[in-house]
């Protein structure tokens, strides 16, 4: 009894890990979060839960820690090649990136830019409006962050604010070049332009106008464009599937959305 109580003398009130052995537990919280994404288990999606809390719990705590989430990459082809829709691994990346976001914004922005990059295109090429969603949330998350001492943009914030601003002028680009009836197009498909309207319909409703602004004449065109091949089919030209033709009626909607801000 003695020993435990001066073993117990002997700690200090407070502990805090070293700078690295907290890097080693949030870096640990994420793999425990991508280990279980998969799984549909009870156990193992309460773990995957548990995971994503305690992570928003250690970086609040913890100001600043290295995130490595390069493996990421590797992650997501292998969902892809197994064709999981939605892919876990995307699931779960864009959940700690909100969370990254939410606790350490500048830091995140700083050190994970490339993966930020790496899940815009999975991302917009999945057909769950949830995952859409994720990534609505983190767009905004990256306009709204702002330094407490100087109220413009943190540094690594233009870097991924650009990087969104690319895909969303390719994506628009190559939907007014392509054929909404061509099975063959990779790039541009209605699908993949309602979630990158679906964002930019979130972000501009929040007051940020800066992507419609920029991309407001490709929006145009492919309002031309979608309601023409809506109202006529060239001779010759195959019909527009049910699908499609719903998915250009409900762009339409969208890019009027836009445009009447």
């Amino acid at each position: 009894e003695e020993a435990k109580e001066a073993a117990a003398k002997a700690l200090p009130d407070e502990y805090s890990p070293s700078p690295s052995m907290q890097e080693t537990i949030v870096n640990f919280l994420i793999r425990m979060a991508f280990l279980t994404s998969e799984s549909r288990e009870p156990e193992y999606r309460s773990m995957n839960e548990q995971s994503l809390k305690l992570l928003s719990e250690a970086m609040r705590m913890w100001k600043p820690v290295n995130i490595k989430m390069a493996y990421i990459e590797k992650l997501l082809a292998s969902n892809a090649q197994r064709n999981l829709n939605p892919m876990p691994a995307l699931v779960t990346g864009l959940d700690v990136m909100k969370r990254a976001l939410d606790e350490q914004p500048e830091n995140f922005c700083l050190s994970s830019l490339e993966q930020v990059a790496q899940v815009i295109d999975p991302t917009l090429a999945s057909q769950s409006s949830s995952v859409v969603d994720k990534l609505a949330s983190i767009v905004l998350l990256v306009h709204n962050a702002v330094r407490a001492d100087n109220p413009g943009p943190l540094p690594g914030m233009q870097a991924v604010h650009q990087r969104f601003d690319d895909a969303v002028t390719a994506y628009l680009s190559s939907a007014e070049k392509a054929s909404s009836a061509d099975a063959g197009v990779v790039k541009g498909t209605p699908a993949q332009v309602a979630a990158v309207l679906r964002i930019l319909v979130t972000v501009t409703e929040k007051g940020h106008h800066f992507f419609v602004d920029r991309n407001a004449g490709t929006l145009v065109k492919l309002l031309k464009k979608y309601a023409t091949e809506k109202a006529s089919q060239p001779k010759g030209a195959p019909r527009l599937p049910a699908d499609v033709a719903s998915r250009l009626t409900s762009n339409i909607c969208m890019i009027l959305r836009l445009l009447s801000h």
